[in-house]
């Protein structure tokens, strides 16, 4: 699921609604495991 994150990342998050999803999943990503 976070590759498909990323790619609408660099699709300039085409689903603005899915904007707060993708960076919640990137934040979780991000932070140490």
């Amino acid at each position: 699921e976070l590759r498909v994150s990323l790619f609408a990342v660099e699709l300039g998050t085409a689903y603005s609604v899915s904007e707060k999803r993708i960076r919640a999943v990137l934040n979780k990503a991000l932070a140490p495991a």
